[in-house]
């Protein structure tokens, strides 16, 4: 089945994820002869984020991303894809790939609040705000909101 081809076709960075949340992440494949056989995936290089795992039957990459305490790691890996016909023959690919954990110091943050938060007066309402700007998004934040009866 030589004329068979399988590429990947998302890559080679995967993206940006925030740890302490669950993830799928497919690793997508063109086939050019889909009915003819199976597929199956394998990590060949390098390692997953901690606590992600690639399904070799799915070719997601899933888990819970655990706490990191780095801003941003950078975890670089290969991954084969193989497919196996009817003759038990095989044709395969293989392709980089990086995932960026971010994590939950974020030193990028740069404080836009006054000092002065406002006055708490007793029987009164009062409303305290907090705004910080990601300085890598160059978007204001809403860190925290707080009324007070």
């Amino acid at each position: 089945m030589s004329t068979s081809t399988i590429n990947f076709s998302v890559g080679p960075n995967l993206g940006t994820y925030r740890a302490s949340n669950n993830y799928f992440i497919p690793l997508s494949i063109s086939d050019s002869t889909p009915s003819l056989g199976t597929i199956t995936f394998s990590l060949t290089t390098g390692t997953l984020p901690p606590s992600l795992q690639l399904d070799s039957v799915t070719g997601y990459i899933y888990g819970y991303l655990e706490y990191e305490n780095d801003y941003l790691n950078t975890q670089n890996f290969s991954v084969t894809a193989t497919k196996t016909f009817i003759d038990a023959s095989t044709t395969s690919t293989s392709s980089n790939f990086s995932i960026t954990v971010k994590g939950f110091i974020d030193t990028n943050v740069e404080w836009s609040t006054t000092s002065s938060l406002g006055i708490i007066k007793l029987g009164y309402d009062s409303t305290l705000k907090v705004i910080a700007m990601d300085r890598s998004q160059q978007l204001p934040q809403l860190l925290m909101r707080c009324l007070i009866e």
